[in-house]
Protein backbone atom coordinates (compact mmCIF):
# COMPACT_ATOMS: atom_id res chain seq x y z
CA UNK A 1 0.00 0.00 0.00
CA UNK A 2 2.87 2.21 0.89
CA UNK A 3 5.01 1.87 -2.16
CA UNK A 4 1.93 3.52 -4.25
CA UNK A 5 1.54 6.38 -2.14
CA UNK A 6 2.97 10.13 -2.40
CA UNK A 7 4.52 11.65 0.06
CA UNK A 8 1.29 14.09 1.22
CA UNK A 9 -0.67 10.07 1.61
CA UNK A 10 1.66 9.16 3.56
CA UNK A 11 2.15 12.06 6.08
CA UNK A 12 -1.97 11.97 6.01
CA UNK A 13 -2.44 8.29 6.64
CA UNK A 14 0.36 8.79 9.64
CA UNK A 15 -1.11 11.37 11.16
CA UNK A 16 -4.59 9.91 10.93
CA UNK A 17 -3.32 6.74 12.87
CA UNK A 18 -1.63 8.86 15.51
CA UNK A 19 -5.28 10.52 15.62
CA UNK A 20 -7.08 7.59 16.09
CA UNK A 21 -4.49 6.42 19.44
CA UNK A 22 -5.48 10.05 20.91
CA UNK A 23 -4.16 13.12 21.29
CA UNK A 24 -0.80 13.97 19.07
CA UNK A 25 1.39 16.78 19.07
CA UNK A 26 2.45 17.70 15.15
CA UNK A 27 5.35 19.66 14.69
CA UNK A 28 5.14 22.24 11.16
CA UNK A 29 7.57 24.37 9.31
CA UNK A 30 6.31 27.55 9.23
CA UNK A 31 5.59 28.74 5.08
CA UNK A 32 3.14 31.10 3.25
CA UNK A 33 1.03 28.34 3.26
CA UNK A 34 0.18 27.53 6.50
CA UNK A 35 -2.84 29.72 8.13
CA UNK A 36 -2.67 30.01 11.64
CA UNK A 37 -3.11 33.17 13.70
CA UNK A 38 -0.59 36.13 12.12
CA UNK A 39 1.39 36.16 15.90
CA UNK A 40 2.56 32.27 15.09
CA UNK A 41 3.83 33.44 12.00
CA UNK A 42 7.09 34.75 13.46
CA UNK A 43 8.00 31.34 14.61
CA UNK A 44 10.73 29.05 12.37
CA UNK A 45 8.45 26.24 13.37
CA UNK A 46 5.39 25.69 15.30
CA UNK A 47 3.63 22.85 17.36
CA UNK A 48 0.16 22.16 17.71
CA UNK A 49 -1.72 19.64 19.36
CA UNK A 50 -4.73 17.67 17.98
CA UNK A 51 -7.34 14.84 19.18
CA UNK A 52 -11.02 13.79 17.96
CA UNK A 53 -11.80 14.35 21.55
CA UNK A 54 -11.16 17.73 21.67
CA UNK A 55 -14.71 20.11 20.91
CA UNK A 56 -15.73 21.33 18.10
CA UNK A 57 -12.58 20.97 16.03
CA UNK A 58 -13.88 19.54 12.61
CA UNK A 59 -10.90 18.17 10.96
CA UNK A 60 -11.22 17.68 7.71
CA UNK A 61 -8.75 15.60 5.09
CA UNK A 62 -7.66 16.87 2.14
CA UNK A 63 -5.13 15.71 -0.74
CA UNK A 64 -2.76 17.98 0.18
CA UNK A 65 -3.76 19.60 3.41
CA UNK A 66 -5.97 19.29 6.67
CA UNK A 67 -7.91 21.69 8.56
CA UNK A 68 -9.12 21.77 11.94
CA UNK A 69 -11.02 24.50 14.12
CA UNK A 70 -8.17 25.44 17.17
CA UNK A 71 -8.44 27.74 19.82
CA UNK A 72 -5.72 29.98 20.31
CA UNK A 73 -5.56 32.61 23.44
CA UNK A 74 -9.24 31.52 24.09
CA UNK A 75 -9.94 32.14 20.07
CA UNK A 76 -11.42 29.81 17.74
CA UNK A 77 -9.14 29.68 14.05
CA UNK A 78 -9.83 27.69 11.12
CA UNK A 79 -6.22 26.32 10.42
CA UNK A 80 -5.28 25.17 7.29
CA UNK A 81 -1.92 22.80 7.20
CA UNK A 82 -0.67 21.49 4.36
CA UNK A 83 1.11 17.76 4.54
CA UNK A 84 4.22 19.14 2.90
CA UNK A 85 4.66 21.44 5.62
CA UNK A 86 5.02 18.29 8.58
CA UNK A 87 8.55 17.31 10.42
CA UNK A 88 7.11 15.89 13.42
CA UNK A 89 4.36 12.98 14.67
CA UNK A 90 4.15 12.88 18.25
CA UNK A 91 1.47 10.24 19.80
CA UNK A 92 1.77 8.47 23.20
CA UNK A 93 5.83 7.45 23.56
CA UNK A 94 6.38 7.01 19.57
CA UNK A 95 7.73 10.38 17.82
CA UNK A 96 8.89 10.52 14.26
CA UNK A 97 11.02 12.51 12.71
CA UNK A 98 11.27 13.39 8.95
CA UNK A 99 14.78 13.98 7.99
CA UNK A 100 14.52 15.74 4.81
CA UNK A 101 12.12 17.98 7.14
CA UNK A 102 14.88 18.91 9.39
CA UNK A 103 17.85 20.74 10.02
CA UNK A 104 20.99 18.56 9.31
CA UNK A 105 22.55 19.91 12.59
CA UNK A 106 19.71 18.80 14.99
CA UNK A 107 19.79 15.31 13.97
CA UNK A 108 22.49 14.23 16.66
CA UNK A 109 20.12 15.73 19.13
CA UNK A 110 17.14 14.45 17.90
CA UNK A 111 18.80 10.80 17.55
CA UNK A 112 19.74 11.35 20.79
CA UNK A 113 16.14 11.72 21.86
CA UNK A 114 14.82 8.64 20.85
CA UNK A 115 12.87 9.69 17.51
CA UNK A 116 12.45 7.67 15.11
CA UNK A 117 14.29 9.12 11.80
CA UNK A 118 12.57 8.58 8.81
CA UNK A 119 13.05 9.45 5.09
CA UNK A 120 10.55 9.94 2.99
CA UNK A 121 12.59 9.43 -0.11
CA UNK A 122 12.20 5.45 1.05
CA UNK A 123 9.34 4.18 0.84
CA UNK A 124 7.25 0.56 1.37
CA UNK A 125 9.30 -1.56 2.76
CA UNK A 126 12.14 0.45 2.51
CA UNK A 127 10.73 2.91 4.71
CA UNK A 128 12.59 2.07 7.84
CA UNK A 129 13.86 4.13 10.76
CA UNK A 130 17.35 4.98 10.81
CA UNK A 131 19.47 3.07 12.52
CA UNK A 132 20.47 4.81 16.13
CA UNK A 133 24.00 6.47 16.25
CA UNK A 134 25.88 3.42 18.28
CA UNK A 135 26.66 4.16 21.58
CA UNK A 136 30.47 4.72 22.43
CA UNK A 137 29.85 0.66 24.94
CA UNK A 138 28.92 -0.61 21.24
CA UNK A 139 31.99 0.92 19.58
CA UNK A 140 34.25 -0.88 22.05
CA UNK A 141 32.64 -3.77 21.72
CA UNK A 142 32.65 -3.97 18.01
CA UNK A 143 36.17 -3.69 17.98
CA UNK A 144 36.62 -6.60 20.58
CA UNK A 145 36.77 -4.95 24.15
CA UNK A 146 34.99 -6.30 26.58
CA UNK A 147 32.87 -3.96 28.12
CA UNK A 148 32.68 -4.09 31.88
CA UNK A 149 29.55 -2.40 33.48
CA UNK A 150 29.67 -0.44 37.09
CA UNK A 151 32.62 1.17 38.60
CA UNK A 152 32.72 5.20 39.73
CA UNK A 153 34.66 8.09 37.86
CA UNK A 154 35.29 9.04 40.93
CA UNK A 155 38.92 9.78 41.72
CA UNK A 156 39.72 9.78 45.57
Amino acid sequence: MIDSMTEDQIIQHLIQTALVNGKTRLGFIMHSEVVVPEYLYKEPMITLDLSHRFADVDMKFGPESFSATLTFKGERFRCILPYRCVFMIHQGDDVVMFKERVDPKDLPAIRKSGAHIFSLESKGSDMKPEAPEPTVKDRMAARGFRVIEGGSNDVQ
